[in-house]
């Protein structure tokens, strides 16, 4: 995931704390979601949380719950995250 990726999505996660339309924030959710979900999600959380942002390494902490809830059973070995 290239830093110009992470930082698309790191706007998006601060656009939640904003005032918005339930519309866009419902939006911005289901995009944030499905990348939680995706394979690509152990590497997108353990960005969020080199963040300075409180609620981005928040919410990289709750990527990686996601993930494990998500995805530990389908594992035979533990997964391995690279910068």
């Amino acid at each position: 995931m290239t830093d110009g990726v992470v930082c698309g999505y790191l706007k998006l996660i601060q656009k939640l704390y904003l005032p918005g339309s339930p519309r866009e924030i419902s939006t911005i959710q289901n995009i944030l979601q499905k990348l939680q979900r995706s394979q690509e999600g152990w590497q997108f959380a353990d960005a969020l949380l080199q963040s300075l942002d409180d609620k981005v390494r928040f919410f990289g902490a709750l990527t990686f719950t996601i993930k494990i809830n998500h995805d530990w059973l389908g594992f035979t070995s533990p997964p391995r995250v690279t910068s």
